[in-house]
């Protein structure tokens, strides 16, 4: 595998904060914004910062899902600092095509030896809490969200492996 970092490409948080398409305008909407900032900030400097990307034949990407610790502070805080917070897009010609699976299926697999327990948000009228529960993210509460509507808190159990891996941040190509 070969691991990079996630160099501000802000339209990956676009997409999974369903401000549209990722075009310039709401690059800089997401980028202005607190609370999505704190989940690419100085990403990979973080004790904790841990990621897949799945590119295309020819490099680009078409997703990526990350977790990090300490999360945000204030209403929006889902679990302690100890417990990593799941953010995942996918660009929406790549969705419905394996996708989402392939990266959450590596990001667990990777989380498993670092952490017991990944906490994620997700409205609730997001088709995405299908797919999360057939990962076995379960509802664990709900919340308020940042636009006023409601969101599930999901979480999901991690059963550490029998061999140690180094947890150092950074992205893993899926």
């Amino acid at each position: 595998r070969r691991h990079t970092r996630l160099q501000g490409d802000w339209s990956s948080d676009v997409c999974s904060s369903d401000l549209g398409s990722g075009g310039q305008v709401q690059i800089a909407h997401a980028q202005s914004d607190p609370y999505l900032r704190t989940y690419v900030s100085e990403w990979g400097t973080r004790r904790g910062d841990q990621g897949v990307i799945a590119r295309d034949r020819s490099g680009d990407v078409l997703g990526a899902a990350w977790l990090r610790l300490g999360g945000i502070q204030g209403p929006y805080q889902l679990a302690d600092k100890h417990v990593p917070e799941l953010a995942m897009a996918v660009i929406p010609q790549a969705r419905c095509r394996g996708v989402g699976s392939v990266l959450m299926s590596h990001l667990i697999e990777s989380a498993r030896s670092c952490y017991s327990q990944i906490i994620l948000s997700v409205r609730e009228d997001n088709p995405a809490v299908h797919f999360y529960s057939r990962f076995g993210f379960r509802e664990v509460s709900r919340i308020k969200n940042r636009v006023g509507g409601e969101s599930l808190v999901m979480s999901i159990d991690l059963a550490p492996l029998a061999r140690p891996q180094n947890p150092v941040g950074g992205i893993h190509n899926a």
